[in-house]
């Protein structure tokens, strides 16, 4: 009995997350600090994550108020702090040293040229809230980069990665009318 209750709660949290995937799922935009989005996140990570990664949040001192779903943001958020966790842990391989620093920073960018040459939909506001997600983990192929997004999409074979946290997450921040990109080196 116990083994059907986990498969249902498993095949609906799936259906949940395909339904955001394809935009299906109501979202309900109310003002949201971002520092208190990542204190939330950040107690999560200290409970969970591989003592051998070392988390370096950072907050502002003024608000980062964004329009936002707060349970959506948080996922969005914690999907990327698993991934990045996973890149300096269990994606380092058997001999591979596990570990290292997880920054999370969050921010208010000014819309300029610079920003407009590399995301041009920032024109459509004066300034934007941004949370970098950085790691230093074994980073991304050049060749999965353009990939990394698309559904079911996983370098984590062995791992039983589900291809869908980093989908789910760009589409949460189109439907919040964000964007989102990634850089590795």
């Amino acid at each position: 009995l116990n083994l059907g209750v986990e498969a249902s709660k498993k095949s609906s949290l799936i259906i949940r997350q395909l339904l955001t995937l394809s935009r299906r799922q109501e979202i309900t935009l109310v003002p949201v600090d971002v520092n208190t989005s990542l204190r939330n996140i950040l107690s999560i990570c200290r409970n969970s994550f591989a003592k051998s990664v070392d988390l370096d949040f950072r907050f502002v001192d003024i608000p980062v108020m964004v329009m936002a779903d707060p349970v959506y943001l948080e996922q969005v958020i914690l999907n990327l702090c698993i991934n990045a966790a996973h890149a300096m842990t269990t994606m380092r391989g058997a001999d591979g040293a596990r570990g290292g620093t997880l920054t999370v920073v969050p921010d208010i960018v000014i819309t300029d040229s610079d920003l407009l040459a590399e995301e041009p939909e920032t024109a459509r506001a004066a300034s934007w809230a941004r949370i970098r997600v950085i790691d230093s983990g074994v980073g991304i192929p050049e060749e999965s980069l353009a990939r990394i997004f698309e559904p079911f999409f996983t370098t984590k074979k062995d791992e039983g990665g589900s291809g869908l946290g980093l989908a789910i997450s760009y589409g949460i921040i189109q439907q919040h009318g964000g964007f989102i990109s990634v850089s590795s080196g």
